[in-house]
């Protein structure tokens, strides 16, 4: 199988992947952008604006405004240093850890079915995968 056919399947399932995941763990008023940058700031514990931003791929004025609405969800603390004024701070509430645990277990339950519907040969083989995956893309 080439690459280019590999990838075209990759550029089929992904997004059906990612869309059904992110329907079927939907929560009012927060939007697959600031689930993101909930997840982030769960991996983080503690970042910037700025490092939130580049992780995301936007402006840190983007950043600003979907952490505005995290902020007054009481999701996310956000606060300045005292030693250079202009870095913003960002992390998670114990209310925001709360809500993401809740919604990552929703997750994991939703694709466990959709899994379940693979036979355990090709479980193996597709985790065996994914772990290799991940590896190409972290070095």
């Amino acid at each position: 199988m080439s690459t280019e056919e590999i990838f075209a399947r990759l550029d089929r399932v992904l997004p059906l992947l990612l869309s059904r995941m992110a329907h079927q763990t939907r929560v009012p008023g927060i939007g697959p952008a600031a689930m993101a940058a909930l997840r982030k700031l769960k991996l983080s514990s503690i970042c910037t604006v700025s490092e939130l931003a580049e992780w995301m791929g936007v402006t840190s004025a983007t950043v600003t405004g979907i952490t505005n609405n995290l902020v007054s969800q009481h999701l996310v603390e956000r606060w300045r240093e005292e030693r250079d004024r202009r870095v913003v701070r960002l992390r998670l509430t114990a209310e925001g850890s709360e809500m993401l645990s809740h919604v990552e277990r929703l997750r994991r339950e939703k694709t466990s079915r959709l899994l379940m519907k693979l036979q355990e040969e090709d479980l193996r083989k597709l985790a065996d995968i994914l772990e290799r995956l991940v590896v190409a893309l972290e070095s």
